[in-house]
């Protein structure tokens, strides 16, 4: 039986109660949006929402939540061709009892006296990159997603990946991501974070060079081992008793690209894994620190897809050093299922998401105001009807529908801007000589 089999089989097997069937959909859809979708609940949402599955005591449920097969949008079986990107256990650091189940994973190490060592556990796309070498040869057969995706074409030409080539090694694992000063510049208005953005170009046909430059592949491990000694630092037992330093390096907005925790780690000579995870190497999630505040009002923001975004809009509370006002709802059935409505009582985290979310609701309220512009309901969304934004992001779809090489979303913009973002004034021959000017010949 597949593993897609087995997901069917478990949400069709009328073993589960209504209320524990809703909760498993919403795990398994913000599980695919987790990468390749603008995201429908903030990471410490979901982190509660597994916990909680995980505490029904359900042992078929909990073996299919800790099982790890969800990955990017597919259910995968973990064999020999993906065995290199098998997820890291994750330990959630609260406080200093937590280095106990930290010692406790790392027990062979510790009682071996074998060196450990820790790096930023970035948050991006992870990627796996496939070299042969032999003689007279040097080159990438494949570029593979966690999520099994080939996108070779995309990335066999990036720089930083092309420099993977000096480890001598068949595989190399590391992680796709963009700055983050990159990202809110450029990308933010659209997306909620540098993951969601990232992830979403691995589905792409053609990425255009632009973006590609805005891009950095960071080599991490050979499948089995540290790579890259700019990434790893070596680590003493006394350091894990001062993790909430090493937590601050990475969690700093000094630190250039979206991590969400560290990951320590130590050679083996062979691969050891049990549940699908690597023994030599565990992932200590960051702790959120949360603040107490009170819903006031919303606004949505609109996406160049036309969807309305609800922000949240806040009391001003203090949070690590910044005065926080409003935080992101990412949708409205989001704001709607957790009952997020002027007048409730919240608690706000500054997770990896570059807006402050809601990471708990203490009160629950009905108030939710509905968008002033003309709207639409589809699904979990609102739709804006007839808006700038929504026409140019219609035009700009239709003439990617169209597969011309060469012609992506900068291009297409230029386009509409001159027909007006009409597609049928596209081929309105009074308009052929502007766009054959902006196309360059």
């Amino acid at each position: 039986m597949d593993n897609d089999e087995k997901m069917q089989n478990l949400i069709g097997s009328q073993m589960l109660a209504d209320y524990v069937l809703k909760d498993l959909n919403r795990w398994v859809e913000a599980s695919k949006e987790y990468y390749t979708g603008e995201a429908i609940m903030s990471d410490p949402e979901f982190d509660e929402l597994q916990e909680k599955l995980i505490n029904y005591n359900i042992p078929i449920l909990t073996e299919f939540i800790q099982s790890g097969i969800y990955r990017n949008g597919t259910i995968e079986e973990v064999t020999e061709y993906t065995q290199e990107m098998i997820s890291l256990f994750k330990i959630k650091y609260k406080d200093k009892s937590s280095i106990t189940d930290i010692k406790k994973y790392l027990i062979y190490a510790l009682h071996s006296k074998i060196p450990l060592y820790y790096g930023p556990k970035l948050d991006g796309a992870a990627l796996k990159i496939v070299w042969e070498f032999s003689e007279n040869i040097e080159h990438i057969t494949q570029i593979q997603s966690r999520g099994g995706l080939d996108v070779t074409r995309l990335f066999m030409n990036h720089p930083n990946i092309i420099a993977t080539k000096k480890y001598r090694k068949n595989i190399v694992c590391g992680e796709l991501v963009i700055k983050k000063t990159i990202f809110i510049e450029q990308y933010s208005d659209e997306w909620e974070n540098p993951r969601n953005f990232v992830g979403k170009l691995l589905k792409q046909k053609t990425i255009e060079q632009s973006i590609i430059n805005n891009l950095n592949f960071i080599p991490c491990t050979d499948g089995i081992n540290k790579l890259n000694d700019v990434v790893w630092k070596s680590m003493g037992i006394e350091n894990l008793y001062n993790l909430e330093n090493l937590i601050k390096e990475y969690k700093s907005d000094n630190f250039p690209f979206l991590c969400d925790g560290i990951v320590i780690a130590y050679d083996t000579e062979t691969r050891i894994v049990k549940d699908n995870y690597p023994l030599n190497m565990v992932a200590i999630k960051f702790p959120g620190q949360r603040a107490k505040t009170t819903v006031i009002d919303f606004e949505y923001t609109q996406k160049k897809s036309g969807k309305l975004t609800p922000m949240v809009l806040l009391k001003p509370v203090e949070l690590e050093g910044i005065t926080i006002t409003k935080a992101n709802g990412y949708n409205y059935q989001n704001v709607i299922d957790n009952h997020i409505g002027i007048g409730s009582e919240v608690e706000v985290e500054k997770s990896g998401d570059i807006i402050p979310v809601v990471a708990k609701v203490l009160t629950y309220s009905k108030n939710v105001p509905m968008p002033k512009c003309e709207y639409i309901r589809s699904g979990k969304h609102l739709i804006a009807v007839n808006l700038e934004e929504s026409r140019k992001y219609k035009f700009i779809l239709g003439l990617k529908l169209l597969n011309i090489d060469g012609i992506g979303d900068t291009l297409s913009e230029k386009i509409g801007e001159i027909v007006k973002f009409n597609i049928l004034d596209l081929f309105d021959t009074i308009y052929k000589p502007q766009i054959y000017q902006t196309l360059g010949g």
